[in-house]
């Protein structure tokens, strides 16, 4: 019944007047809020999702029966019952989640504290909050439960709103299915490995690190491989360097799945095949970008504007817009590094045209030099219209000179 009155509401309100009566438009808006339909109820609906929901907690005023009606009263007692169990159960659940987040120092830094003896909660302002981190508030200011008023580093921040995504059946397979689609077209390719290295350190030299220096790449190596130990390493990894790499933000899903099979020797065998080439991909990532981020370091950039530098040159996979996620999902799979790299090399153009110009240049003399060692005109050299790469015209000739490496000259 209250569609049938939210039908004939706004027949009502956007009778001659395409943007409705504002009075009737907010009467409706609250309507479909109620069923969680319409713009306003369905973004109710994904924040309730992520926050507590604590409505059982609140004492409610007597509703007319013919309102009740209107609203779909369910009289069975065990849907109430299971429907209020769930509710609490899952409102204990995130609260849980949210002091375990609370918890972590290097994930979140409290602003309210309790006295134990008295129960009163004071809360004191971050100063000087760190720039990768972000405030967690609510309008009721109940929402977040311990975290409400926390300073939430950003990544974790994100990893916690996206349960608010509402993804169906469908979607979730969908989502599944273009993973393994990329872990085979990414991962398991050699030659997009090889191409992964060259593209970042064409990056990595836009952000001013040099391919020859070999010194530097040497020691973000060595502290790659030596983890936590290493003391830039672990600045790098605080905050947050290292957590949305190409891997980790489309590759990851899949591979905890793999570690949810159950041990045995095939199994871990068929777990370690998939996980190794993941891996080596996300530890070619990682080595530039601690690379660039011992270059700024040793500029004497401080933790900050080092990670900074090198999140910009070396792209966040996870921080894009909706709109970016949306597109990559149903249009262009790997539409998040042509988001990332477009505006970069337009920047670089614009502020350092000598850097896209050696690029530029180094491609070219990449290309006549593959051709005259193979004694290939350029007729022959032309690119192929079904190649992707190839329209950079070099993947023909560099293609034809790992293969002949002893091609006779002309």
């Amino acid at each position: 019944m209250i569609e049938d009155e939210i039908r004939r509401l706004k027949k009502k309100s956007r009778y001659m007047n395409p943007d409705g009566d504002p009075e009737l438009e907010h009467q409706i808006a609250g309507m479909e809020k109620m069923l969680t339909k319409g713009k306003r109820g369905r973004a109710e609906l994904r924040k309730a999702r992520t926050r507590l929901n604590k409505g059982y907690a609140h004492r409610r005023e007597d509703i007319p029966d013919e309102a009740k009606k209107m609203l779909g009263q369910i009289d069975e007692a065990a849907f109430a019952g299971a429907k209020g169990a769930f509710t609490q159960k899952a409102d204990l659940i995130k609260d849980r989640l949210f002091k375990s987040v609370l918890e972590r120092p290097d994930w979140a830094i409290p602003t309210r504290f309790k006295n134990p003896r008295t129960g009163e909660v004071t809360v004191k302002k971050l100063a000087d909050p760190p720039d990768n981190f972000v405030q967690v508030q609510s309008q009721s200011g109940e929402d977040y439960g311990a975290l409400e008023g926390a300073w939430v580093r950003r990544d974790i921040w994100d990893d916690l709103r996206e349960v608010q995504e509402w993804r169906g059946a469908f979607i979730q397979n969908w989502d599944k299915a273009l993973g393994w689609w990329k872990y085979g077209k990414v991962v398991l390719n050699p030659a997009t490995h090889a191409r992964n290295t060259m593209s970042n350190m064409i990056l990595a030299y836009l952000g001013g690190l040099n391919p020859a220096d070999a010194k530097t790449y040497g020691k973000a190596a060595k502290a790659v491989m030596q983890g936590e130990k290493n003391a830039a390493y672990k600045e790098a990894a605080d905050w947050g360097l290292f957590n949305d790499t190409f891997v980790s933000a489309e590759i990851t899903k899949l591979r905890d799945e793999l570690e949810g099979l159950r041990d045995s020797a095939p199994k871990k065998f068929i777990k370690r095949a998939f996980q190794a080439p993941a891996e080596i991909y996300q530890g070619n990532e990682k080595v530039f970008k601690m690379a660039l981020f011992m270059k700024q370091r040793a500029e004497g950039k401080s933790v900050d504007e080092a990670a900074r530098h090198a999140e910009k040159f070396l792209f966040n996979y996870g921080d894009i817009p909706p709109w970016v996620k949306h597109t990559k999902r149903w249009l262009a799979p790997f539409m998040t590094f042509t988001y990332k790299a477009v505006p970069l090399f337009a920047e670089m153009a614009i502020r350092k045209p000598w850097k896209v110009a050696a690029i530029a240049g180094a491609m070219y003399g990449l290309e006549e030099y593959a051709k005259h060692n193979l004694g290939m005109s350029d007729e022959e050299a032309a690119p192929s219209p079904n190649s992707r790469l190839a329209r950079l015209g070099i993947l023909k000739a560099m293609t034809q000179l790992s293969i002949r490496p002893e091609a006779p000259r002309k």
